[in-house]
């Protein structure tokens, strides 16, 4: 009977994991970040500023996921 050849486990890349989880989540929260921002150009506040600064603000985020985002797809 021939003897299994004994090979070391390898584990895997949890860095490849990382990422791609990571580029999955920013992905999924751009798109519900553009969801929130056309539902807010939308949505009545009591007052224009108010509405304008809660656009300005979900802009704000969406930009930096993009720019997390297209710092992954560098790497």
């Amino acid at each position: 009977m021939q003897e299994l050849e004994k090979r070391p486990y390898t584990f895997p890349d949890t860095e490849a994991l990382k990422m791609a989880n990571r580029r999955t989540t920013l992905e999924k929260r751009l798109q519900d970040l553009d969801w929130q921002i056309k539902f807010a150009k939308n949505q009545i506040f009591y007052n224009e500023e108010k509405r304008l600064r809660h656009t300005e603000q979900l802009q704000e985020f969406r930009d930096r996921a993009i720019k997390e985002l297209n710092g992954l797809n560098q790497d």
